[in-house]
């Protein structure tokens, strides 16, 4: 019988992934975005969530991901007219050809695993 070993690390890993929140879990917004841009590969990436104006600001939502993995959600606001601060360090453009108009986006949150 083959033993299988574990580091600490490894576990620490696989507990971070179990525990990964989707973004519309954590920021249940109830319409879908005006823009969803996509930075990276098959292997993984970034997508940017867009809604030019949410009640009364824009709102930009980020997830990170790769294979299995899934990066907590982070979320940023601007005034309606503006651009929001992770727009302007990323240089985001919803007219890229990265970006899309209506990306996916739950509506309604999933259930957690």
């Amino acid at each position: 019988m083959k033993k299988i070993l574990i580091s600490s690390s490894t576990l620490a890993l696989l507990v971070l992934v179990g525990c990964a929140t989707s973004a519309w879990n954590k920021y249940p917004i109830k319409v879908h975005p005006d823009y969803s841009c996509f930075y990276g590969g098959p292997e993984g990436g970034t997508r940017y969530y867009i809604w030019k104006c949410l009640g009364d600001k824009r709102t930009v939502v980020k997830q990170s991901g790769f294979g299995f993995w899934t990066a907590s959600a982070d979320k940023y606001e601007s005034a309606c007219t503006g651009k929001t601060e992770i727009e302007n360090e990323q240089n985001l453009d919803p007219e890229q050809e990265k970006c899309k108009s209506k990306g996916h986006w739950q509506t309604e949150p999933q259930p957690s695993k």
